[in-house]
Formats: C-alpha cells, sequence, structure tokens
C-alpha cells in the first residue's frame, strides 16, 4: 500500500506542521514510481529535501537510491516537471492542501535507431 493513501488528509496535515516547523527550509515531498515493474520501486517514498535543489538534482537522489543510471522523468499533476526547475518553484506551484508535493517518477522513452 502506497503511503500516499495510508494516511488521512488530517494525519498528513499534521506532520507537514512538525516537518515544517523543525525543517522550515526543506520541503516534503511523497515520490512514487509510475513504473508498473517492481524493479523501480524505491523502498521509501517520502523525502525532505532543501528549496532551492533542482529537479535534475533529485532525479540524480532517486537514481543513486535505485543504483541505476536509467532516465527518469519527474511528474507533477500528471505533467512532465522541467529539470532545470527548483523543488520551490514546483512546490509554489502544485503543493497539496495538506502541504506536501507529490511527485512522480516514470523512465524516459527512448528511441533506437537501426
Amino acid at each position: 500500500m502506497s503511503i500516499f493513501s495510508s494516511l488521512s488528509f488530517e494525519e498528513k496535515c499534521d506532520e507537514f506542521k512538525k516537518i515544517n516547523s523543525k525543517y522550515p527550509n526543506r520541503i516534503p515531498i511523497y515520490c512514487i514510481s509510475q513504473c508498473t515493474l517492481g524493479v523501480f520501486k524505491l523502498d521509501f517514498e517520502k523525502f525532505l529535501v532543501p528549496k532551492d535543489l533542482t529537479i535534475s538534482q533529485f532525479i540524480s537522489v532517486i537514481k543513486k537510491r535505485l543504483e541505476t543510471d536509467v532516465q527518469f522523468d519527474i511528474i507533477c499533476d500528471n505533467k512532465k516537471v522541467d529539470e532545470n526547475s527548483t523543488i520551490d518553484k514546483i512546490y509554489k506551484i502544485h503543493k497539496s492542501e495538506d502541504g506536501f508535493l507529490y511527485l512522480q517518477y516514470k523512465i524516459k522513452k527512448r528511441f533506437i535507431l537501426w
């Protein structure tokens, strides 16, 4: 079961308040895979990242955690996020009412020329 659905809205709001009071310069993120294969699933879904971290740096964190060189895109509200954007910029636009930023990652499509 995903932690996205395992906590109530009130529990998520309470969790955000605790995190924000202790770490005001960091952004709490829930990030899950859009991949249906279990190969590219993280063993945890919550991240607490600096506001000035870029999406490409966040992708590097995911790749390191998964121990892979596979290329990923970050998705927010069903749209690909620009890799040069900061987490803070995305957060200001897309944060949830509970205070968290919900992201997904998916494998980039590759075309092979013969």
